[in-house]
């Protein structure tokens, strides 16, 4: 848990919730993962780590990301 006060599991959970709003409202969603270049807790961090959650979330309907 950190700023958002959730567990990844819960942000999964909340960002699968938010897209099927979306989809059912003919919306498309902009998913931000948030310490793209780096992090400031201690956890483990990579290029390819990046690159393996926005592959995880594609196949829920996250197509378009933000890197921060």
């Amino acid at each position: 848990m950190r700023n958002t006060h959730k567990t990844i599991a819960q942000s999964i959970a909340t960002l699968s919730e938010i897209l099927e709003l979306a989809a059912a409202s003919n919306k498309q969603v902009v998913t931000y993962l948030s310490m793209g270049f780096g992090n400031p807790y201690g956890d483990p961090w990579n290029l390819d780590i990046v690159g393996q959650w926005a592959q995880r979330l594609i196949p829920d309907g996250s197509y378009y990301f933000i890197v921060k």
